[in-house]
């Protein structure tokens, strides 16, 4: 234990600047990271609402009404708010701002740059505490404010959650760092863990934190207690709110959501294309030249093909690289560790929806920030120019790393704009091309909307996915020109995707009547409202069918149902 503590402090040493820099310095370099992380954002302050946004603020009454706030605490969570995992203190912030904001946009986009803002406030005081480096928390925090690939997570409120996390996960291992060196133990220890709950309360991803801890543990903290001692003291806690934590979202607030099978349905085929993944995260950590809102990832079928066998040459020299720095290096070794710990819970251990994101990479890319710096501030090693050098290092990341961050905010400007740049690049999804489609069929270039879902369908057959929204708004297309045949089948192979969609068997129904099939299209509203009975809207288009087709008897007796439901709807939501 005597050496591992020598060595720590042989490095220690290195990393540590003159004793005549003075306390004010400790405050001002934060404060001036924390502004150029600001007006490196500014310009998100004029976008409006994009991707997400729209589900979860504009779309959703569950924020826009106080008397939804108990919902965050039992099961009606999932149904009313829609959200599909539990993160109730995310969403008691949109609560805030909408009472604050309304549907300004600006408001919504004001919050998520000021805790972003926090965030880099925070790495820069946590690697000062754990490195005691002044000058590397300072590089740190540069990299960490301005890097292209945190855009995606700034500039949609939608993804609020991750700030959020990244936010409670930094105070928690702050909290832990701290402890050690106070005598307020305990108070630290409770902090520690309180944030720790609210990280998880905020994204899943925070369950990785005790694995960092020890990291911390391991590699820097000094202490009078052995390294075992203060595992069997301090960990527990971390490991019941974990736990604790899994209770409550699988058994007390299980979430609704439909299973989500891994890539082709195999866990082989899972690892394989998730070390693509992961290899393509590296690369866009230090080259983020092309970044896009939505990935197509191809799933990998097997261990020969190039792609595959490069990425798992990247991942074991990463491995390699770490093992053998382990001792000499324990900075860049836990930077290293940063980034791959923060990274599995998002590694698609238990399948998750998207198996690629940006957003993703909020909280792991503090580890190759700091891995970065800790580079270049060693730079001297290799230069006798030690300053000049190392400054001029700094200059030529940064500086085009601030550049590719504001000019990359544009095009989160609007739905329009981020959807236009997003299908100019093969790396895109579906679902851009799809969105790109309702973006044409809102402007009235249907044409172009066609040729946008029906690419979507394409690229959502090249990963398996069966894609029934791509069907009905190729349905909505064919019905604007007037190609009813065209337009029912599209309806009809939504369907036999997904035969519980309400408005679906409502759209199917309208253009079997303009079809003149209006037995069709009887059956087909009726089984939309068997699907939901309190849909005033399915009523009154029944109502018109048989008012239509000489029904009148039937067509007063859904005409005041609607008449009911509506007025009901509306005494509800005053």
């Amino acid at each position: 234990m005597t050496r591992r503590i020598q060595g720590h402090k042989s490095q220690v040493h290195c990393l540590n600047e003159s004793s005549s820099l003075t306390r004010n310095y400790r405050i001002l370099l934060p404060i001036l990271i924390s502004l150029i992380s600001f007006l490196a954002y500014l310009n998100t302050l004029h976008h409006q609402f994009v991707f997400d946004d729209f589900r979860v603020i504009v779309n959703n009454p569950f924020i826009k009404d106080w008397k939804y706030f108990p919902s965050l605490f039992h099961s009606d969570y999932f149904r009313i708010s829609g959200e599909l995992s539990y993160r109730p203190l995310v969403t008691l912030s949109y609560f805030i701002d909408y009472s604050l904001w309304g549907l300004n946009a600006s408001g919504f986009h004001l919050t998520n740059l000021l805790i972003h803002t926090g965030n880099v406030f925070l790495v820069f005081f946590l690697v000062l505490r754990i490195i005691h480096s002044l000058k590397l928390g300072a590089v740190t925090g540069l990299f960490f404010s301005t890097h292209p690939i945190l855009t995606e997570t700034i500039n949609s409120v939608g993804f609020r959650e991750d700030l959020f996390c990244a936010t409670f996960f930094l105070l928690s291992l702050f909290f832990y760092v701290k402890l050690h060196a106070s005598e307020y133990k305990k108070t630290f220890y409770a902090l520690s863990l309180l944030t720790y709950a609210f990280a998880l309360l905020s994204k899943e991803m925070a369950i990785s934190l005790p694995l960092i801890v020890f990291a911390a543990d391991l590699l820097f903290l000094q202490s009078n207690l052995p390294l075992k001692t203060r595992i069997l003291r301090y960990y527990p806690g971390f490991i019941l709110i974990g736990i604790g934590y899994i209770l409550l979202r699988l058994v007390f607030l299980k979430s609704t959501i439909e299973h989500v099978a891994y890539p082709g349905n195999s866990m082989i085929i899972n690892v394989l294309t998730m070390a693509k993944v992961i290899a393509s995260y590296i690369k866009q950590c230090f080259f983020p030249a092309i970044l896009n809102p939505d990935y197509h990832v191809l799933f990998e079928t097997t261990a020969i093909k190039p792609t595959f066998l490069l990425s798992a040459g990247l991942l074991i020299c990463s491995i390699v690289i770490t093992l053998r720095l382990y001792k000499k290096e324990k900075g860049i070794t836990f930077s290293l560790l940063w980034g791959v710990i923060t990274l599995i819970p998002v590694m698609n251990i238990i399948a998750i929806g998207n198996i690629m994101a940006e957003r993703y990479l909020y909280l792991p890319s503090l580890g190759f920030c700091l891995l970065l710096g800790m580079l270049i501030l060693k730079l001297h090693t290799f230069a006798q120019a030690r300053r000049s050098v190392t400054l001029i290092c700094l200059i030529v990341v940064l500086v085009p790393y601030l550049i590719h961050t504001i000019r990359h905010n544009r095009i989160w400007f609007d739905v329009s704009t981020l959807w236009s740049y997003a299908v100019h690049h093969t790396s895109c999804s579906f679902n851009a091309h799809n969105n790109m489609g309702k973006e044409y069929f809102q402007q009235g270039l249907i044409d172009k909307a066609i040729e946008e879902y029906t690419i979507a369908l394409s690229k959502a057959s090249e990963v398996q996915y069966r894609y029934p929204t791509a069907h009905y708004n190729l349905g909505l297309a064919y019905d604007k020109k007037g190609m009813y045949d065209a337009s029912i089948q599209e309806y009809k192979n939504a369907l036999k995707i997904d035969p519980k969609n309400g408005d679906t068997h409502n759209n199917l129904a309208i253009t079997l009547f303009k079809n003149r099939q209006a037995d069709a299209a009887i059956e087909e509203f009726n089984k939309a409202i068997a699907l939901d009975p309190n849909n005033a809207t399915y009523h009154y288009n029944l109502a018109k069918i048989y008012y239509e087709t000489n029904m009148p008897d039937k067509a007063r007796v859904e005409h005041e149902l609607a008449n009911r439901l509506k007025l009901n709807l509306d005494a509800g939501i005053r």
